[in-house]
C-alpha cells in the first residue's frame, strides 16, 4: 500500500480499515483479546486494587506495551490511587482533567499505558462500543509526523490535553469531509495500521511500541 498525500483520503482509509478487520476478525488472537477485555471492562471498578491490577496486566500483554511486572504493578498503584479521576473521565467523559496525565519524571508512569487504559475502558464503558478518548502510541505518533503535525521526537502529544485536541481536529475534520462516521475507535484503527506500513513493520511485530 502506498502511503498517500493526505491523510485524509477515503481509498487510503477504506483500504488500512479493512486491513484491521483482517486482523481482527474471529478466530484471530486479536479478536480473543477484545473479547477478554470486554468481558471484565464492563464491570470495571478503578477503585478495587485487585480489578486494577488484573486488567492492567492484560491490557499490557494484549497492547504490547512492553513494561516489566514491576512496572505494571506501580502502574496499577497510580490508577487506584486516582480511582476518582479515572471514574470521572470513564465514565462521565470528563475532559477537564486531562492536563494531569502526561508524560512526566516519575519513573514508574508510562503515558502511553495510561491513554489505553482510558481509551479501552472508555469504549466498553459504551452502549456504542465507541471509545471516547483516542489512544496514543508510536505509530500515531509516526502518522502524526508523517503528514507533518509534529516533529519526529517532539513530546508535545504527551500531555493527553493537548494530543486529544489535536485527534478531536483530526476527526471532525474527516466528518467535514463527509466521513460522517469518524469516530476515536476507528481512527484508532486507521492510525495503527497506517503507522505499521509508515514505521515498515513487518508482519505482527509490536516491537515499535514506546514505553512512555
Amino acid at each position: 500500500m502506498n502511503i498517500s498525500a493526505s491523510l485524509y483520503d477515503r481509498n487510503q482509509l477504506n483500504s488500512c480499515l479493512a486491513l484491521h478487520d483482517e486482523k481482527t476478525a474471529k478466530g484471530a488472537r486479536y479478536y480473543n483479546d477484545e473479547d477478554c477485555l470486554r468481558k471484565y471492562c464492563v464491570n470495571a471498578n478503578h477503585s478495587d486494587f485487585e480489578y486494577v491490577y488484573f486488567i492492567s496486566t492484560l491490557i499490557n500483554s494484549f497492547y504490547s506495551t512492553r513494561m516489566g511486572a514491576e512496572k505494571v504493578f506501580e502502574m496499577a498503584k497510580y490508577i487506584h490511587q486516582n480511582s476518582a479521576m479515572f471514574n470521572n473521565i470513564i465514565q462521565n467523559n470528563d475532559t477537564s482533567c486531562l492536563n494531569k496525565i502526561k508524560k512526566i519524571g516519575n519513573k514508574y508512569y508510562n503515558y502511553t499505558f495510561i491513554t489505553k487504559y482510558i481509551s479501552i475502558h472508555s469504549r466498553y464503558h459504551s452502549p456504542d462500543n465507541i471509545s471516547k478518548f483516542p489512544i496514543y502510541d508510536s505509530r500515531v505518533q509516526a502518522v502524526l509526523a508523517n503528514y507533518g503535525f509534529v516533529k519526529k521526537t517532539s513530546n508535545k502529544y504527551r500531555d493527553y490535553s493537548v494530543f486529544y485536541k489535536k485527534m478531536s481536529e483530526i476527526k471532525d475534520e474527516f466528518i467535514k469531509q463527509n466521513i460522517s462516521d469518524m469516530n476515536f475507535t476507528k481512527l484508532d484503527n486507521y492510525f495503527w495500521i497506517l503507522g505499521e506500513k509508515i514505521l515498515n513493520i513487518p508482519g505482527d511485530n509490536s516491537s515499535d511500541k514506546i514505553s512512555d
